[in-house]
């Protein structure tokens, strides 16, 4: 990938040397591949500069052999994805559009034969020790888990066909990963990560007694399928992401756990050393008697005293739980007695799939409502003044802050607008727009379009006044078009009556994130911080 276009080559090394044996370029925008003991699946796009990006195939490489595409029958709003099975061989491939549903198959002498295909729910497959595992939310918004005998898996015609192994319950599954003769099972409960150990009959052995409100990022817990050794990467707002290993054996319990590595960091600027914080969860009402939590940190040694500068942060989309995590950027400012505030909205599945869909498509409003929210319940409780109050997101968060500024603009003393989603009307026709419309709607149906137009952040700007703003994008950015960016900061500069800035800000050298060099994330960084501490006129303590 060069710089983070997130346009890919893939290479195999020899694991000893660290040599180079095979290259294959330009596969677009790959999701990666799976081996089985002759070479590997793997995906591949058309490229972005060309507009292939919605032009998928699922091909074949043998090592020192040749490459062969197995499919490339995918609509353009939907993606394939790929799972060798590391005993069996058996090859299942996932199908599904972003934020929607999922179909399985299983290749069959080269061909994609169904077998579940009418679920009209997410589906993520497993395979371990002669078993596939599938977590769903069909038929239970909070997820549970079927599980069927792989040797049986070729001749499944349905769900029907599959045992229910983990019911629902009350906490939300995000993700399964075999653990020597079990199941590790990653779940969130009231917007924090929890983990349980499972046998593989679906019976609970115990959960791990992480910190509170800690945060466990998509798809961050893994193991060795042939030991008892879990990896988890751990962190909340309060503490760094670190890499945590739980034994799982016959004898463990909850405590069985340990931190083997963290971040360092400067004294002064380490949670767990000189800078002591105060995590407290809140939970605010919305519209249409919705309850969300909102998490507040900020320096335990002081008392806001409804002043304070503050970052209110969201995201609220495509099933995106915003778990509690620290970025390290923000360290100086909670030093210098900022108020972070980090809100779970709707459209995240933090609470399953009911929360979702409460927050898209039609209901996508309920998402800025919930952000709204949280900004109120900031200045009621007494933590800020909407002058000290910053509203921050990016990409679908960028969407969410866009909104705010449109439809609330006198909460806010500053936004940061982060590649962000802006002109709803046309967003289907650039980049991976298309992909994204089972998400929001398209604008090419009429009501769909109705939907759209009356949030859509370009077209509801008018005269009046704005707080500073920084619409910050990237040139390589071949997810969401840096068209949004411009086009909307030329709008609220040419509307604003207010003497405050409303500013645009690119780079040449990244894109969307993904990828982007340590160097220019760092300059990215301080440019939006020191718009920040500008805007809200902060003082280095």
């Amino acid at each position: 990938m060069d710089a983070g276009t997130e346009q890919y080559d893939l290479q195999v090394l020899d694991v000893e040397t660290g040599d180079v044996v095979e290259e294959i370029d330009a596969v677009g925008r790959c999701n990666g591949a799976s081996w089985d003991a002759n070479g590997f699946y793997y995906s591949a796009t058309g490229a972005a500069t060309e507009g292939g990006q919605l032009d998928k195939e699922l091909r074949y490489h043998e090592l020192s052999g040749e490459d062969r595409l197995i499919t490339a029958d995918f609509d353009p709003e939907r993606w394939p994805g790929v799972q060798v099975g590391p005993d069996s061989g058996v090859v299942l491939v996932t199908v599904g559009e972003l934020g929607t549903d999922s179909d399985l198959f299983v290749v069959v002498d080269g061909e994609l034969e169904p077998v579940l295909t009418d679920l009209d729910a997410p589906l993520i497959p497993t395979i371990h020790s002669g078993t596939v595992y599938v977590h769903t939310t069909h038929d239970a918004p909070r997820g549970q888990v079927f599980a069927l005998d792989i040797s049986d898996i070729a001749d499944a015609s349905g769900i029907a066909d599959f045992e229910t192994l983990i019911p629902e319950g009350s906490d939300v599954i995000q993700q399964i990963a075999p653990v020597g003769d079990g199941l590790a099972i990653h779940s969130i409960r009231d917007a924090y990560s929890v983990v349980s150990l499972y046998d593989t009959d679906g019976t609970k052995r115990y959960e791990l007694s992480l910190p509170e409100f800690s945060g466990i990022p998509r798809g961050g817990i893994g193991a060795n399928r042939g030991s008892n050794e879990l990896f988890l990467f751990v962190q909340g707002l309060d503490q760094p992401t670190s890499i945590v290993y739980a034994n799982t054996g016959a004898n463990a319990g909850p405590d069985n756990w340990t931190v083997l590595q963290s971040p360092t960091l400067p004294a002064e600027l380490d949670p767990q050393d000189g800078l002591d914080l105060t995590v407290e969860q809140h939970w605010v009402d919305s519209s249409d008697a919705a309850s969300l939590p909102v998490y507040v940190v900020h320096r335990a040694d002081i008392d806001p005293d409804g002043t304070a500068p503050t970052i209110l942060s969201g995201y609220g989309g495509f099933r995106i739980p915003n778990l509690p995590s620290l970025d390290p950027y923000r360290l100086p400012f909670l030093a210098d007695g900022g108020v972070f505030a980090l809100a779970c909205l709707r459209g995240g599945s933090e609470f399953g799939e009911e929360w979702h869909e409460d927050g898209s498509r039609e209901h996508k409003e309920h998402t800025f409502d919930d952000f709204e929210a949280a900004a109120e319940k900031l200045v009621d409780a007494g933590y800020t003044t909407p002058d000290r109050l910053a509203a921050w997101g990016g990409s679908n968060g960028g969407l969410t802050v866009g909104a705010a500024l449109t439809r609330r603009p006198e909460l806010f003393g500053a936004m940061v607008c982060n590649v962000p989603l802006l002109d709803m009307l046309r967003f289907q026709r650039f980049l991976l727009g298309q992909a994204w419309t089972g998400e929001y709607g398209t604008p090419e149906k009429e009501e769909e379009f109705n939907w759209l137009q009356s949030y859509s952040p370009y077209h509801h700007v008018t005269e009046r006044e704005y707080p500073a703003t920084l619409f910050a994008t990237a040139a390589g950015d071949t997810r969401v078009h840096p068209a949004h960016a411009r086009k909307m900061t030329a709008r609220v500069q040419q509307a604003t009556t207010s003497d405050d800035p409303i500013c645009y800000h690119s780079v040449q050298e990244t894109g969307h994130g993904t990828g982007t060099p340590t160097s220019v994330a760092i300059e990215q960084a301080l440019d939006k911080w020191s718009f920040i501490y500008e805007t809200l006129d902060i003082n280095r303590e």
